[in-house]
């Protein structure tokens, strides 16, 4: 029998505002101090030297930063973030809150979370003082102050999820430093999003000041990476693999595995049969999808071994409608109706979809959150739903002269046919859902140009972002970063040289204003209206089209002990690798 834990709940791992919001008392909600796990050392290696094999998706851009000079992150930084650079705050596999870097979580109570009367804020941490960095320095409060600099800088084009809330750091001494926020933010107490990595300020701060474009080349980010985690770089096989060594002064005592070897392997089909043939002793989140997973599973059990499987949710899976008309003229002006887009999710069989996929593990998407989410509660009643149901698909075709022809094929009232783009990126399961989604919309007569974006090509966001219909992709369900994806501020532009999660580039300020605002209330009622206005808004508009929530697997072999799956909200699966063991 496996090690098997399921968590099918994208946000009840992810959010606790339902409970931690209504008194406004975070100390309720988190860990303030470290758990037991995170300060007892291990025993001392002994013995022969244990080394761990494991694959990752792809190649990491940067272990720090997603800067566009040394590449994309996506599929790979935060795969091994933790393990070689801890924050202020991390999260465990069950959305609890706890100390890293810090001595403890900041609380209203103990006066280190003041909230003002004009909704300012300031957060003060306290580091602990055991921390240094790689190269034996020890880590300060400048350090944080340094890393808030190059990270609010706008000369650097990379994505920021919530850095710009914050007005100011300070460093009060060696070991204190506060952040002062221009505006409420409900997890201003757990930093733990990569805005927040601390960058030795020792290390970078010359090279910053001295040339921008030439300090985001630096080998630092890559191959020459120093920080806090519990393992440190050793050596670095460009395309090939990363071997990391445990570091004898971690804060919180010598890892148990003496080195870590991270494979970088794009191959599904051969991440699986190296985890067969004992190649590899594991991987993290999407290395492979669910089904090859499971078949290995399957095969690991049939020979009487027990490995370790966690299943967890590890996106948000929708498609992007092009509201930017030059990208999107001639080739289907009617998307701005509304019964057009309607009438296209009515078309998909979304319930069958998740089932083939996900082996009935997941329910499918009807907005931006589930419906074992805690929130649920308060926008069940205003979300508007879309069966499965090709004859209103077609009755609402029909109310804009899209009917079927002499053949069978959709047309306008012009005669000429539907065609109907349709976009995705190379990886895991994607061209099998567009193929999906394709037949059925194909069943309602359209003709449907689907194409798969090269994994290589996908570092081109302006390319990405000139998809002409539909592009269907996937967002971690972390934070607010499902929002993100609708709002005006996210859109890829020349400006923001195409960094820009809202790839579909919607912008509506009313609905601007509500994302805005419920990413900044503290109080439960407050939040309970807004995300009911949201919600109401996002499923009878259908900005977006909401498809499902993906399930990652996470599976090591018998003998590798300590895994325990993403963090949740998903941000790092090596959150506690430092308590991973093999035999």
């Amino acid at each position: 029998m496996a090690t098997s834990r399921i968590c099918t709940a994208p946000s009840t791992c992810l959010v606790r505002l339902a409970l931690c919001l209504a008194a406004l008392l975070p100390v309720a909600c988190t860990q303030t101090s470290a758990p037991r796990s995170q300060v007892s050392a291990p025993a001392p290696a002994s013995g022969a030297p244990k080394t761990l094999t494991m694959a990752v998706p792809s190649e990491p851009g940067a272990l720090v930063l997603p800067i566009s000079g040394a590449g994309s992150s996506i599929g790979g930084t935060d795969d091994i973030s933790f393990a070689v650079n801890h924050r202020l705050v991390g999260y465990d596999d069950r959305g609890t809150p706890f100390p890293m870097l810090a001595a403890e979580i900041p609380t209203r109570d103990r006066g280190s979370w003041v909230v003002r009367p004009d909704g300012t804020m300031r957060t003060t941490f306290t580091l602990r003082g055991s921390v240094t960095w790689h190269d034996g320095t020890a880590l300060t409060a400048s350090d944080f102050v340094f890393s808030h600099a190059v990270i609010s800088d706008q000369d650097f084009a990379f994505g920021r999820d919530v850095i710009d809330l914050v007005s100011k750091a300070e460093a009060l001494d060696a070991r204190t430093v506060a952040y002062e926020w221009r505006a409420p933010y409900p997890f201003a107490a757990e930093l733990a999003e990569r805005d927040f990595a601390p960058l030795p300020a020792h290390l970078l701060s010359d090279a910053y000041r001295g040339d921008k474009e030439r300090f985001q080349q630096l080998p630092f980010f890559r191959e020459g990476f120093v920080g806090t985690g519990p393992y440190q770089i050793e050596d670095w096989r460009a395309g090939v693999d990363l071997t990391l060594r445990a570091y004898d002064r971690f804060y919180a005592g010598r890892p148990r595995i003496d080195r870590v070897i991270v494979r970088f392997m794009s191959d599904p089909n051969t991440v699986m049969a190296s985890l067969l043939a004992g190649a590899i002793d594991g991987e993290i989140p999407r290395a492979f999808d669910l089904e090859q997973g499971m078949l290995v599973r399957r095969q690991w059990e049939a020979a009487g071994k027990r490995p370790t499987v966690i299943l967890q949710p590890e996106s948000w899976r929708h498609m992007f409608v092009q509201w930017n008309e030059p990208l999107r003229e001639p080739t289907n002006p009617e998307l701005n109706d509304v019964r057009v887009r309607r009438a296209l999710f009515h078309a998909i069989d979304r319930p069958g979809l998740a089932a083939a996929l996900l082996e009935g593990e997941t329910p499918v998407a009807d907005t931006v959150l589930a419906p074992d989410d805690p929130r649920w509660a308060w926008v069940d009643d205003v979300v508007t739903r879309y069966a499965h149901d090709p004859r209103r698909a077609q009755e609402l075709l029909a109310e804009i002269g899209w009917q079927r022809g002499v053949d069978g094929g959709l047309v306008r009232e012009s005669g000429e046919r539907v065609v109907l783009p349709l976009w995705t990126v190379a990886g895991q399961d994607t061209e099998k859902v567009i193929a999906i989604i394709a037949e059925d919309w194909k069943s309602m007569g359209a003709r449907v140009d689907q194409y798969v974006i090269p994994r290589a090509r996908s570092r081109d966001l302006e390319f990405r972002a000139s998809f002409p219909g539909f592009y269907y992709a996937g967002i971690s369900p972390e934070y607010f970063n499902t929002l993100r994806r609708m709002e005006s501020k996210e859109c890829p532009r020349l400006q923001t040289r195409w960094v820009g999660t809202n790839i579909g580039c919607y912008q509506n300020p009313s609905l601007d204003r509500l994302v805005a605002d419920v990413r900044s209330a503290l109080d439960t009622s407050d939040q309970r209206r807004l995300w009911r206005e949201i919600v109401r808004f996002q499923t009878e508009q259908l900005p977006i089209l909401p498809m499902f929530f993906n399930l990652s697997i996470t599976l090591f072999r018998e003998g590798v002990s300590g895994v325990k799956g993403n963090a949740q909200p998903p941000i790092g699966a090596t959150w506690n690798i430092a308590e991973w063991d093999i035999r």
